[in-house]
């Protein structure tokens, strides 16, 4: 017996892959290319206009404040890190007015709050040393449909009130 293994042909393994199916995978890796490409660019528009959003924020919190007959100042947004943030924009603010003027923090809260209409911004002063919360208004809301919807969502205010100062002691 000899060990040789005179005409034996070793073939390399198969891939298994027809070529249908290296045609579908190829496919598929360039429509997954694709869809990354159109999250990065989606990624970075939301990054470009996170800036302009705050500062429109800011404006409609200070025409909201104006027309109330506050005097203050809004400075920066705050983060806040519990799963309200996504419904609430916590400003920190300073009072203008020189009868008024204080060195205690004070805060205002933008709250997305459910009306009989629909989700509406309503905004909140806090106090940071009483630890309550006192509604001001709704943003963009006149006349009529104002005092409808005030009447219509006395108890939501009230929840918020109560609600807002858990929200902001887990920030603060």
């Amino acid at each position: 017996m000899s060990d040789s293994m005179d005409g034996i042909i070793i073939q390399p393994a198969s891939t298994g892959l027809s070529e249908t199916s290296k045609k579908q995978l190829f496919e598929l890796g360039i429509f997954t290319v694709l869809l990354l490409i159109i999250m990065a660019i989606l990624s970075l528009f939301i990054m470009f206009s996170r800036n302009s959003w705050k500062n429109g924020l800011k404006n409609a919190l200070e025409s909201v404040l104006k027309e109330n007959g506050y005097s203050y100042s809004i400075e920066e947004m705050e983060n806040l890190d519990n799963p309200f943030s996504v419904s609430c924009a916590l400003y920190k603010c300073k009072n203008l007015s020189e009868e008024q003027s204080s060195s205690k923090a004070e805060h205002i809260v933008l709250v997305r709050m459910q009306t009989l209409y629909g989700a509406m911004p309503a905004v909140f002063f806090y106090d940071d040393e009483a630890k309550t919360a006192t509604f001001v208004d709704f943003v963009s809301l006149h006349g009529k449909a104002k005092k409808s919807i005030e009447d219509g969502s006395h108890g939501r205010i009230l929840y918020w009130e109560k609600r807002i100062p858990g929200i902001v002691n887990g920030h603060l």
